[in-house]
């Protein structure tokens, strides 16, 4: 008799993981955007899985302030980011007061409780938001709410970025190589051209797509997947120095854009730098890679 009682909670027990698990493996299928209505449950459940060194703060995101330099404007951010599930999501953002900037407030937009973060910023003095999409958010589309705040609590007003999760995001086009230099900006309404120059002084932009052994495979002239791509295949790079820039070549009806701009080891990124340029003629900073 007991060990017909053992057997019968065991088997209940396996029933109840199968369901679960089930359940659990359906649910993580389904993005924010998939069910017919968005609820306050759902938007609080995405917003809390999105931790990345802050602290959740229950309540509304604070207002735009004006502090002793007046107010604070975002004036460039990616109004849509595609990105792998379990991955790290980092973005440039451009202000009026890039220097002053100390942190960021952020959340899915309609989450009772928003993340106050350390700003990310890189040697060139480019900040970023800095977001980790865990799996469990895998096919997920989400729009979120953020605003930059300067070291004196001033905060600016708010900008809003759709976040969409998916298996094949699209922000990186071309072939990939070693080295390969990829460029995605933020506007299919400006023409931003990627520059490389290598160790033989070869120049590789629009107007000669290839030199030294690279290629440019990817020429975007205000087209809706903003990217531009450059690379060798492995084992073809001269060895030494190449320099590598973004220039704004035009614009299409965009005044400005951000940019991303990595450099690749096949499927590896090895350089990364982000930042916004702001009138045509406008250069990035000129970078350096050394292949050995």
């Amino acid at each position: 008799m007991f060990t017909h009682y053992l057997r019968t909670i065991a088997l209940t027990t396996l029933a109840f993981l199968f369901i679960a698990a089930f359940t659990i493996s359906c649910t993580k299928k389904k993005g924010l955007t998939d069910f017919g209505v968005v609820t306050t449950e759902q938007t609080n459940s995405t917003n809390l899985a999105l931790n990345l060194n802050g602290r959740l703060i229950k309540g509304n995101m604070p207002t735009q302030s004006t502090g002793s330099g007046g107010s604070i404007t975002i004036q460039s951010a990616f109004q849509i980011l595609e990105v792998g599930a379990g991955s790290e999501l980092f973005f440039p953002i451009t202000t009026n007061r890039d220097s002053s900037i100390c942190k960021v407030y952020f959340q899915v937009q309609g989450a009772d409780a928003y993340w106050e973060a350390p700003i990310a910023r890189d040697s060139f003095g480019q900040i970023s938001l800095h977001i980790l999409i865990p799996k469990i958010l895998d096919h997920s589309s989400f729009p979120i709410v953020f605003a930059v705040v300067d070291c004196n609590g001033s905060v600016s007003a708010t900008a809003t970025t759709t976040i969409s999760v998916t298996d094949n995001p699209i922000y990186v086009q071309g072939a990939s190589g070693n080295p390969r230099f990829n460029l995605q900006f933020s506007s299919k309404e400006v023409d931003f051209d990627l520059h490389v120059i290598t160790p033989q002084g070869g120049h590789i932009y629009y107007s000669t797509d290839s030199a030294d052994g690279g290629t440019l495979d990817v020429d975007c002239i205000c087209c809706d997947f903003p990217d531009e791509n450059i690379y060798w295949e492995p084992g073809t790079a001269p060895s030494g120095k190449y320099e590598y820039y973004v220039d704004f070549y035009s614009s299409c009806g965009d005044p400005s854009a951000a940019y991303i701009l990595r450099v690749y080891n096949n499927a590896n990124v090895v350089q990364y730098h982000t930042g916004t340029l702001n009138s045509v003629g406008q250069d990035s900073p000129h970078f350096i890679f050394n292949v050995p």
